[in-house]
């Protein structure tokens, strides 16, 4: 069975980019929004979350904060992948229940070790 990633990112920049370094090894699912995440987390089931903080409508941090409150999703690994690089940020990424956060730009490496540890 092939581990899925989704990917939560406005940026189709970014998706594009994460699909292309991680595609070889993950399924990788991206949506746009926070509202198409939680519709593609429906339907997909990822094992994993990379999830951007800066989005219109629905911030990362809050679709972080409804997946950790959710019976179906709160122990769902979820990295943020953000250009939020502050100590101030990366506490409120930790705070709001993310299990990884790490700052752009990244690398293929960096992104794998991630994904690896929030599986094990």
């Amino acid at each position: 069975m092939n581990i899925k990633v989704g990917v939560i990112d406005d940026s189709t920049v970014i998706q594009r980019s994460i699909k292309k370094l991680l595609g070889s090894t993950y399924d990788v699912f991206a949506a746009s929004s926070g509202y198409e995440g939680f519709r593609m987390i429906s339907e997909e089931k990822p094992d994993c979350i990379i999830l951007d903080i800066e989005m219109d409508e629905l911030s990362g941090l809050d679709v972080c904060r409804i997946l950790r409150g959710s019976v179906e999703s709160h122990d769902l690994p979820i990295i943020i992948l953000s250009s939020n690089s502050g100590e101030f940020d990366l506490a409120k990424g930790l705070l709001v229940g993310a299990d990884k956060y790490m700052v752009k730009p990244f690398t293929k490496e960096g992104l794998i070790e991630h994904i690896k540890s929030v599986l094990n």
